[in-house]
């Protein structure tokens, strides 16, 4: 019970210094399979942000980003898969005024990593490690070039399944370690869950994100609401 109460402690201690986001992800996914080993995506998320420097609820208000990638599996045996993004761009925004000013800055990533999924009775267990470089303001004299690892696990959850349709429950964890300049620190970490239906070749998600993310002057606390959709052609 004591270390209950300390980590209870230490949770809302750490509020006192830090910043807290309100976030909005939309997303599409649409996805491409060219034969039994190799899928190709393309991806476009929208995302939306309240105006952290007062006490703005609105949501959908101002833009936090635009972002258009590729995404690239190829699946081998035993679950196995290697997934690659070969190009992410990026447009994102931070807010420099109460007021609501904005500034632009863009974004390129590019990433490699590998899939493994273990099936637990009726439950799936996925696991991706992935490798990612940044090259972050390019649109700036002060491009920073970053190399992030991710690592992610989930558990995807039956609900109920009616004919070819699924309701699931996605339980999402993923923490990630940046090296900038030479030194390698804890970048953030993110606790999600999700619904996830699934009719025939269409997919709808709902759900809630919490992350917790490491800045230069403080610790960011984000409230991340998430809609998406993906298809399969």
């Amino acid at each position: 019970m004591k270390a209950l109460f300390f980590i209870a402690f230490l949770f809302f201690s750490s509020h006192l210094f830090s910043q807290t986001h309100n976030e909005v992800w939309a997303k599409v996914m649409i996805t491409k399979k060219i034969n039994h080993h190799f899928n190709i995506s393309g991806e476009y998320q929208h995302r939306t942000q309240s105006n952290y420097l007062i006490p703005d609820k609105a949501l959908l208000h101002n833009p936090l980003s635009n972002l258009y990638r590729l995404w690239l599996n190829y699946k081998l045996k035993n679950n196995w898969e290697i997934v690659a993004a070969p190009i992410a761009y990026f447009n994102n925004y931070d807010i420099a005024s109460v007021s609501g000013l904005t500034k632009l800055t863009n974004e390129i990533r590019i990433a490699v990593g590998a899939n493994k999924s273990y099936l637990i009775k009726k439950l799936v267990n996925k696991n991706r490690v992935m490798y990612e470089i940044r090259f972050i303001n390019l649109n700036t004299s002060k491009t920073i070039t970053q190399q992030r690892l991710r690592y992610q696990n989930s558990l995807i959850i039956p609900i109920k399944k009616i004919s070819d349709n699924k309701l699931n429950v996605n339980i999402q964890n993923e923490v990630m370690v940046k090296n900038q300049l030479g030194i390698t620190s804890f970048d953030q970490e993110r606790l999600a869950a999700i619904l996830q239906v699934k009719a025939k070749k269409m997919e709808y998600n709902l759900g809630y994100q919490f992350c917790i993310q490491n800045a230069t002057a403080n610790t960011i606390y984000k409230n991340q609401f998430l809609i998406g959709t993906a298809v399969n052609l």
